[in-house]
């Protein structure tokens, strides 16, 4: 399949398959669950896809910190508090609002995350890359030796400097009847050594009478840079990439 990226057989099968090529027919609540150290899919994938996905229907993401590709049990709890908000007839426990914007440059980098709901725990995770030059938060490996463990786990970080609660409190200036209160919670951390990337995310969690609800913002990886520069040497199908600038899509 990756031999045949930008041909427009495989352009065809996609167009057909992939909800991206097709946002108009979908406009439904979706969660989607993503594992924190993917064998198969990088931690900032979602950049390709959820901004195009996220304009027809909303969408609720958590990616589980130290999680391979398999089922793992969190990914059922998840499931099931949102399926209880979603069906659940009750106003105790909806499902909250989020927004969030990230921001990744050599002078600043940023997730800050808006919430209509308080939530009961903030947390954000971040791993780091253990290899010089490559861009990989798995938790296995394949090497000389095997399938060997690599340590590229998240950590949990509460407090500032790495994670702050920046909401305002409006309630003491409000003139009006109708209020709506956002709480707003903002995650940052220093730029890695040159040749290792950080990746980092934050989980809210929201804790009603039948259930718990938990979610993430999309993943942020500092810096933003490729540890290449977009070809490599025998890539057959080499002019269907810019080399020097980024992956370019010719049919969309």
């Amino acid at each position: 399949m990756f031999d045949d990226l930008g041909s427009r057989e495989l352009w065809e099968v996609l167009r057909h398959v992939d909800p991206i090529y097709q946002p108009w027919r979908f406009n439904h609540t979706v969660l989607m669950l993503r594992a924190g150290n993917d064998e198969a899919s990088v931690p900032d994938a979602t950049y390709d896809f959820f901004e195009k996905m996220n304009k027809k229907q909303k969408i609720y993401l958590r990616s589980l910190p130290n999680s391979l590709h398999e089922i793992d049990e969190r990914f059922r709890n998840t499931i099931e508090g949102f399926y209880v908000a979603q069906r659940s007839q009750n106003k105790e426990s909806p499902l909250p609002n989020l927004n969030w914007t990230l921001v990744a440059t050599d002078e600043q980098n940023e997730i800050v995350v808006s919430s209509d709901r308080r939530p009961s725990r903030v947390t954000v995770w971040m791993s780091e890359t253990q290899n010089r030059n490559k861009k990989d938060f798995r938790l296995l490996k394949l090497d000389k030796d095997g399938v060997t463990a690599q340590n590229s786990q998240y950590l949990p970080f509460k407090e500032p400097p790495h994670l702050e609660d920046i909401s305002f409190d409006f309630a003491r200036f409000r003139r009006q009847a109708t209020y709506s209160q956002l709480y707003t919670y903002r995650a940052s951390f220093e730029l890695p050594p040159t040749g290792f990337w950080k990746a980092y995310f934050i989980e809210l969690e929201f804790v009603g009478r039948w259930s718990s609800q938990i979610y993430t913002t999309e993943t942020n990886v500092i810096p933003a840079r490729l540890p290449w520069r977009g070809c490599w040497q025998f890539q057959r199908k080499k002019h269907f990439y810019d080399c020097e600038k980024k992956y370019e899509r010719r049919f969309l």
